[in-house]
Formats: C-alpha cells, structure tokens, sequence
C-alpha cells in the first residue's frame, strides 16, 4: 500500500501545554479512506494541522509522495495545492460575501482563469448540492449548510488529499445523513481522505484504513477491519 503521506517520529508541543505529539509515526496510504480516531484531547487536530504544514514539529521528519517536507514558506504554500483542510468549525473558514465568492476565492489566489473558476465552483456546488445558495451571504447559512461550503472551498482547488476535522460534529440527523451520502460520492474521486469522527459504528463501516490516538501518541494504525478500535481507544485512556 503506497504512503502519500508519512511522519515519523514527529514531536511537536504547545507552549505552556502538555498536549501535542509525542514521536508519532504514521502512514497516509494514498486513495484510502482513513479515519483517525480518539478521545478529545488525543491529538488529532495536531496531527492535522502539523501534516497541512501550519504546525511545524520540534523534531521528526515529515514525507509526502516519497520526498522530505521541510516547512519553508515555498513548499507551505505549495502544500496548499495538495492538501485540503476542512476545520471542525467552519466559521473558522467562511469570510466572503455570498458562497460562490468564498468557493472560488482559492482558485482567484492562485490565479486561475475566471472561466475555470467559474467551471470548477459549478461543478462542486452541484456535486454538494448547494447550487441554490450561491448568491446566499454565508452567515445567514444554516450550520450543515456552512460545513458544505466549507468542503466545497477545499474541493474546488481539487488536492490530492482531503481532511475533514470532525465532519459531524454539531451536525442534526439530516445533516448528518447529507453528510455521509457526500463522503460516499467523495470517495471515487480519486482523492485520499483522512477524517476524524466520534461516530466509531461509521468510521468502521466507512474507513480503509485506520489511526488511533491517545495523549499525544499513535497507539494503532492498519486496516481498519484489523483493528478493534473500542479496546484500543478505551484500553488507552
């Protein structure tokens, strides 16, 4: 199974904090479906943050496709264009005026012509089903509606990698089943996903592969039908 992604012995810590990584080591298999799993405070919006290249680690060493990441400004603002990140909140993420000038804002940035911009923000509202909220001020957006934008401003710069922090969190029951049915259709795409979730039932039912954290540690990782996941995560705390 080919690694997009890899960290090894990685450390990084926060000041005045005890919590970050401690010497984790993990592999992102490339085109799986990866979930990430453990109790809050586990460490899993550090890792996500240290492999979209925004935490730079105290020590370890950081891969993608094969190739040492070094975290220059160069290769951080490459890294953009090959990792997605989608935070927990995505208030965090919206800032534009309506959805289409906060989908296509990336794209702007990097340059893209106004007639593939306007190709790609199309063709990812329709795939999130949020055609009709185009001209909408995001604000004044429902919180499932917020989280869809979200995603559809990562999708549209089409990374290699997508990475979902929590994907469900603070979501209804329809929201949620929304949100699953867009994470199947995600799936043949061709990119690699990496997610963290509380909902274990699905993370089994939908993940390849799976990572398990604990204080700061990777406990566990392989495939997910190889491991049992509430021993490991329960067992650690």
């Amino acid at each position: 199974m080919e690694s997009i992604l890899e960290l090894k012995n990685v450390c990084f810590t926060y000041p005045r904090s005890s919590k970050g990584l401690y010497n984790v080591s993990v592999c992102i298999p490339e085109k799986q479906r990866i979930a990430v799993l453990g109790l809050n405070g586990a460490g899993k919006s550090t890792l996500f943050l240290t492999l979209c290249g925004v935490l730079k680690p105290k020590s370890g060493e950081y891969y993608i496709d094969g190739k040492q990441f070094k975290f220059t400004k160069k290769e951080r603002l490459l890294l953009g264009k090959q990792i997605g990140y989608v935070f927990q909140d995505p208030e965090v993420q919206l800032f534009a005026v309506t959805v289409y000038d906060d989908i296509a804002f990336g794209l702007q940035n990097m340059g893209v012509t106004e007639s593939e911009v306007k190709q790609r923000v199309e063709k990812y509202m329709q795939f999130l089903n949020i055609t009709h909220l185009k001209d909408n001020a995001p604000h004044e957006l429902s919180y499932g509606q917020k989280k869809l934008v979200a995603i559809a401003g990562v999708l549209v710069m089409e990374p290699k990698v997508v990475i979902l922090d929590e994907p469900f969190a603070w979501l209804d029951v329809v929201q949620e089943e929304n949100m699953k049915s867009m994470l199947e259709k995600l799936s043949p795409q061709g990119m690699t996903i990496v997610m963290s979730t509380h909902n274990l039932d699905f993370a089994k039912e939908w993940a390849d592969y799976g990572i398990v954290l604990n204080e700061g540690e990777c406990v566990e990782e392989g495939e997910m039908k190889q491991l049992n996941i509430e021993e490991l995560i329960h067992a650690n705390h």
